[in-house]
């Protein structure tokens, strides 16, 4: 259950990740592109501990309808710089993480052309806001696989 993980242990026993790349394992909610709101409803990364990544994000519409984006690759930190594919697509980008927020020089998934300063933070989110996220999915219908898990995890 993808959710339930957020606040459980989010890396395996036999996995050591180096404290750079520990630091960063969870999931995270895009909070502010370059100083702004993000232009999506909502964009979740999973920073995984055998160095693998996922996003889920849901975007409205403005006719009303709505639509989900999911991505992934690899990841690993190096000295402040976040290396990562992104399917066929691979890339470099400054990373800071603090206690709660970690900000990007660009995200591996959103390719914001409207935004000239792509700097991205994001937050940990808490456990209201998972539930939040779980009742939306469930309430527009999306059936993606974070949706049937968030509705297992709030059972």
């Amino acid at each position: 259950m993808v959710w339930n993980k957020l606040f459980g242990k989010s890396k395996s026993q036999n996995d050591s990740p180096s404290e750079e790349n520990q630091s960063v394992i969870g999931y995270w909610i895009l909070r502010h592109v370059g100083g702004n709101q993000p232009p999506i409803t909502m964009h979740v990364l999973h920073f995984q501990a055998d160095g693998s990544w996922k996003s889920e994000s849901i975007l409205l519409n403005t006719g009303g309808g709505h639509f989900d984006i999911a991505g992934g690759g690899a990841w690993k930190i190096n000295k402040g710089i976040l290396s990562f594919t992104s399917g066929e697509n691979s890339g470099e980008t400054e990373i800071k993480v603090e206690e709660n927020l970690v900000t990007l020089g660009k995200d591996p998934m959103l390719q914001l052309k409207e935004y000239p300063d792509k700097t991205c933070v994001y937050e940990r989110p808490t456990e209201s806001e998972v539930r939040k996220f779980a009742d939306y999915i469930k309430d527009v219908g999306l059936k993606t696989s974070q949706a049937a898990e968030s509705e297992q995890a709030i059972k």
